[in-house]
């Protein structure tokens, strides 16, 4: 079971074309829960509705203390490996820090819930 990322571009100011295009989409498992915690990762709560660059330096913070203690956190993803590594959780979070850099004015929308409001 995983839980999905994606950012969304606002509608253009000047025409009002909403954009469906998804500018990332990613995906993370939930064996990854207890790390992102322990990392300070916003919760999906916390990510869903939000603007990428209001939540990029939780993200930054959180890749960077992983690639400081992978083991760490790495032993704390449950399901022993099977279902992702510290390798595979830099990974994911590296390109999530990745999209929001590029896209700062993107709506983070978790699960594709509906966004608040």
């Amino acid at each position: 079971m995983s839980w999905d990322v994606e950012l969304r571009m606002p509608p253009c100011p000047t025409c009002g074309r909403s954009s469906v295009d998804v500018e990332y989409d990613g995906e993370f498992t939930y064996n990854y829960r207890p790390a992102l915690e322990a990392l300070g990762f916003p919760s999906n709560g916390e990510l869903h509705g939000a603007k990428a660059n209001d939540v990029t330096p939780a993200i930054s913070a959180a890749l960077a203390k992983l690639l400081r203690e992978p083991r760490k956190y790495g032993e704390m993803i449950r399901g022993g490996g099977e279902w992702g590594t510290a390798d595979s959780l830099t990974v994911s979070l590296r390109d999530l820090l990745n999209a929001c850099l590029k896209y700062p004015g993107a709506t983070i929308v978790v699960d594709g819930r509906p966004l608040p409001g």
